[in-house]
Protein backbone atom coordinates (compact mmCIF):
# COMPACT_ATOMS: atom_id res chain seq x y z
CA UNK A 1 0.00 0.00 0.00
CA UNK A 2 1.30 3.43 -0.99
CA UNK A 3 1.26 6.45 1.29
CA UNK A 4 -1.03 8.05 -1.30
CA UNK A 5 -3.67 5.43 -0.57
CA UNK A 6 -4.01 6.88 2.93
CA UNK A 7 -4.60 10.47 1.74
CA UNK A 8 -7.86 12.28 1.01
CA UNK A 9 -8.34 12.36 -2.75
CA UNK A 10 -10.09 14.97 -4.91
CA UNK A 11 -10.23 13.28 -8.33
CA UNK A 12 -12.58 15.64 -10.19
CA UNK A 13 -11.84 19.08 -11.67
CA UNK A 14 -14.05 22.02 -12.53
CA UNK A 15 -13.01 25.48 -13.75
CA UNK A 16 -14.48 28.67 -15.15
CA UNK A 17 -12.39 30.93 -17.39
CA UNK A 18 -13.02 34.60 -16.54
CA UNK A 19 -12.39 37.06 -19.42
CA UNK A 20 -10.74 40.45 -19.07
CA UNK A 21 -12.95 42.23 -21.61
CA UNK A 22 -16.60 43.14 -21.90
CA UNK A 23 -18.43 43.54 -25.21
CA UNK A 24 -15.48 41.84 -26.96
CA UNK A 25 -12.95 44.69 -26.77
CA UNK A 26 -13.80 46.95 -23.79
CA UNK A 27 -11.60 46.78 -20.67
CA UNK A 28 -13.24 44.56 -18.09
CA UNK A 29 -10.41 44.24 -15.55
CA UNK A 30 -12.55 45.41 -12.62
CA UNK A 31 -15.35 42.99 -13.48
CA UNK A 32 -12.79 40.23 -14.04
CA UNK A 33 -11.47 40.61 -10.48
CA UNK A 34 -14.99 40.81 -9.09
CA UNK A 35 -16.04 37.63 -10.90
CA UNK A 36 -12.84 35.71 -10.12
CA UNK A 37 -13.36 36.53 -6.43
CA UNK A 38 -17.06 35.61 -6.56
CA UNK A 39 -16.43 32.29 -8.32
CA UNK A 40 -13.50 31.55 -6.01
CA UNK A 41 -15.62 32.11 -2.92
CA UNK A 42 -18.45 29.97 -4.28
CA UNK A 43 -16.15 27.14 -5.40
CA UNK A 44 -14.47 27.22 -1.97
CA UNK A 45 -17.84 26.83 -0.30
CA UNK A 46 -18.95 24.02 -2.61
CA UNK A 47 -15.67 22.14 -3.05
CA UNK A 48 -13.49 23.19 -0.12
CA UNK A 49 -10.87 25.27 -1.96
CA UNK A 50 -9.85 27.00 -5.16
CA UNK A 51 -6.83 27.88 -7.27
CA UNK A 52 -6.87 30.92 -9.55
CA UNK A 53 -4.23 31.50 -12.18
CA UNK A 54 -3.60 33.87 -15.08
CA UNK A 55 -3.44 32.73 -18.69
CA UNK A 56 -3.93 34.07 -22.21
CA UNK A 57 -6.98 33.09 -24.20
CA UNK A 58 -8.00 33.70 -27.76
CA UNK A 59 -10.93 33.15 -30.06
CA UNK A 60 -12.05 34.20 -33.53
CA UNK A 61 -14.71 36.91 -33.66
CA UNK A 62 -16.73 37.46 -36.83
CA UNK A 63 -16.56 41.23 -36.27
CA UNK A 64 -13.08 41.69 -34.75
CA UNK A 65 -10.96 38.81 -36.05
CA UNK A 66 -8.62 37.17 -33.56
CA UNK A 67 -9.34 38.42 -30.05
CA UNK A 68 -6.67 37.64 -27.45
CA UNK A 69 -7.02 38.58 -23.82
CA UNK A 70 -5.78 37.85 -20.36
CA UNK A 71 -8.02 35.42 -18.52
CA UNK A 72 -8.23 34.15 -14.98
CA UNK A 73 -8.88 30.45 -14.62
CA UNK A 74 -10.71 29.68 -11.39
CA UNK A 75 -10.36 25.97 -10.67
CA UNK A 76 -11.37 23.55 -7.96
CA UNK A 77 -10.72 19.88 -7.35
CA UNK A 78 -13.65 17.99 -5.92
CA UNK A 79 -15.04 14.67 -4.85
CA UNK A 80 -17.35 12.99 -7.33
CA UNK A 81 -20.26 13.55 -4.95
CA UNK A 82 -19.63 17.29 -4.55
CA UNK A 83 -19.19 17.85 -8.27
CA UNK A 84 -22.40 15.94 -9.07
CA UNK A 85 -24.28 17.94 -6.44
CA UNK A 86 -23.13 21.37 -7.71
CA UNK A 87 -22.67 20.93 -11.47
CA UNK A 88 -25.92 22.73 -12.36
CA UNK A 89 -24.97 25.56 -9.99
CA UNK A 90 -21.58 25.86 -11.69
CA UNK A 91 -23.28 26.16 -15.09
CA UNK A 92 -25.64 28.82 -13.69
CA UNK A 93 -22.64 30.76 -12.35
CA UNK A 94 -20.98 30.63 -15.79
CA UNK A 95 -24.22 31.82 -17.41
CA UNK A 96 -24.37 34.78 -15.02
CA UNK A 97 -20.73 35.65 -15.79
CA UNK A 98 -21.45 35.48 -19.52
CA UNK A 99 -24.43 37.83 -19.25
CA UNK A 100 -22.78 40.31 -16.89
CA UNK A 101 -19.62 40.64 -18.99
CA UNK A 102 -21.52 40.66 -22.33
CA UNK A 103 -19.68 37.63 -23.70
CA UNK A 104 -20.61 35.52 -26.72
CA UNK A 105 -19.47 32.55 -24.63
CA UNK A 106 -17.42 31.69 -21.56
CA UNK A 107 -15.42 28.53 -21.05
CA UNK A 108 -16.32 25.93 -18.46
CA UNK A 109 -14.04 22.96 -17.82
CA UNK A 110 -15.80 19.96 -16.27
CA UNK A 111 -13.95 16.67 -15.68
CA UNK A 112 -11.60 17.27 -18.58
CA UNK A 113 -14.30 18.32 -21.05
CA UNK A 114 -14.47 21.92 -22.21
CA UNK A 115 -17.87 23.55 -22.68
CA UNK A 116 -18.75 26.92 -24.22
CA UNK A 117 -21.54 28.39 -22.12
Amino acid sequence: MSKLDKLFKLPKVVAIFVPSTTDVVADGADKQKEWADKIGAQFSEWFGGVTTYDAMGGWMSDDHGLVQEGIKIVESRATAEALAKYTDDVVTLAEQLKADMSQEAVTLLHEGDMYLV
